[in-house]
């Protein structure tokens, strides 16, 4: 539950404001995300990840990126990032 709380996840979800009577403010939650934030949000967790695995190859003096399956691995990623960033849909209009 304590998820739900972090910037990390609100900055995730759309709110909108729709004003109501006598100075009121209805803030609407919505909860569902669009097929291209959720696309756009798993390639940023996914970079991350690659992030953090490199801090910890230059900890131990290269050896992941010296390792020729890995610089494989890695050529095959940053092609799909590209490839899925190319084809991600258009944003949706507000």
């Amino acid at each position: 539950m304590y998820i739900h709380f972090t910037p990390e996840y609100f900055g995730q979800q759309a709110f909108s404001e729709k004003p109501m009577d006598e100075d009121l403010v209805f803030i609407e939650f919505n909860f569902f995300a669009t097929e291209r934030n959720i696309l756009f949000h798993a390639l940023e967790l996914a970079g991350l990840h690659v992030r953090i695995l490199l801090v910890f190859d230059a900890v131990f003096d290269n050896i992941a990126t010296n390792d020729p399956g890995w610089r494989l691995l890695r050529t095959t990623f940053d092609q799909l990032v590209m490839d899925l960033h190319r084809d991600l849909p258009p944003m949706p209009s507000t």
